[in-house]
C-alpha cells in the first residue's frame, strides 16, 4: 500500500515539475539561491537509497549542502516542518573514518572550507555513513538503511 502511495505522489509531483520553467520552481518546491528544493515530509520510512531514487525520479538529487548559507536555509526549514523521520541529505562517507563527499560526485565537496572542516569532523566521529538531519534540525551521519524522508534539490 505504501509503495502505491509513493508511486501516486511521484506522478503528481512529476506533473507539477514538468509544468515549471527554468526561472521558477514547480508547485510544492521552494526556491533558494539557484536551486529548487522539495521537503518530502509526507514520505517516511525511506532508506537513504530510496530517498535518493525518489529525488532522481524528478531529475533532482538529495540536497547537497554546498555552504553554510544553504545549510542554514535547509536547517531552518527542517526545524519549521513536522517530520515523522529525519530527512536525508546528499552527503556520504565512502568508507569508515573518512571525510564526507557529495553523493552525486562521490568526490567534490563545498567551496566553503570552514563548512568542510565542520562536516569532516562530524563524519570522522560517526560510525555511520549517510548524511541527514534529525527531526530537530541537527545534522549528522546515520545508518543508510534507517527510515528517513527525502529533501530533493535541482538547479533552476
Amino acid at each position: 500500500m505504501a509503495s502505491r502511495l509513493y508511486i501516486a505522489a511521484i506522478f503528481i509531483i512529476a506533473a507539477a515539475f514538468q509544468s515549471a520553467n527554468a526561472a521558477s520552481c514547480p508547485t510544492g518546491w521552494q526556491a533558494f539561491g539557484n536551486s529548487c528544493y522539495y521537503f518530502g515530509t509526507n514520505f517516511n520510512g525511506m532508506t537513504w537509497y530510496d530517498g535518493s531514487a525518489f529525488c532522481q525520479a524528478f531529475r533532482a538529487h538529495l540536497v547537497e549542502l554546498n555552504d553554510q548559507a544553504e545549510h542554514d536555509f535547509v536547517q531552518n526549514k527542517v526545524k519549521a516542518l513536522s517530520w515523522s523521520d529525519g530527512p536525508w541529505v546528499g552527503m556520504v562517507r565512502v568508507s569508515p573514518g573518512t571525510n564526507w563527499v557529495l553523493s552525486s560526485t562521490r568526490s567534490s565537496k563545498s567551496n566553503d572550507n570552514s563548512y568542510n572542516q565542520r562536516m569532516d569532523g562530524l563524519a570522522k566521529a560517526s560510525s555511520h555513513d549517510c548524511g541527514g538531519f534529525d527531526r530537530r534540525g541537527n545534522i549528522g551521519f546515520w545508518r543508510c538503511r534507517n527510515g528517513g524522508s527525502p529533501i530533493c534539490e535541482f538547479e533552476a
